[in-house]
């Protein structure tokens, strides 16, 4: 499955907005997918469910950062982006 730089934006602004808020991780929950989880341990799970290239895709941008095993956290070029796409740019 390819993704459209258009689909990656909607997906950054979607997953972005999650990761953003108090103590949010992104973390692989098997099968090339990941989670949107709250906590330390990453165990209370939302809905945000995304797929692994599009993960791939945001490591390559530097939207997120390794916070571990399986694990990523949104690093400052994430917050950039997110602030720019809530910008109307």
């Amino acid at each position: 499955m390819t993704i459209s730089e258009q689909q990656l934006q909607q997906e950054a602004r979607r997953v972005l907005r999650r990761l953003a808020g108090p103590r949010q991780l992104l973390m692989a929950r098997g099968a090339g997918r990941f989670a949107v989880t709250r906590g330390p341990a990453g165990l209370t799970a939302s809905r945000v469910i995304v797929a692994g290239e599009v993960v791939a895709a945001f490591l390559t941008r530097n939207w997120i950062a390794d916070d571990g095993p399986g694990r990523y956290v949104i690093a400052q070029a994430g917050l950039d982006f997110r602030a720019r796409s809530l910008g109307g740019e």
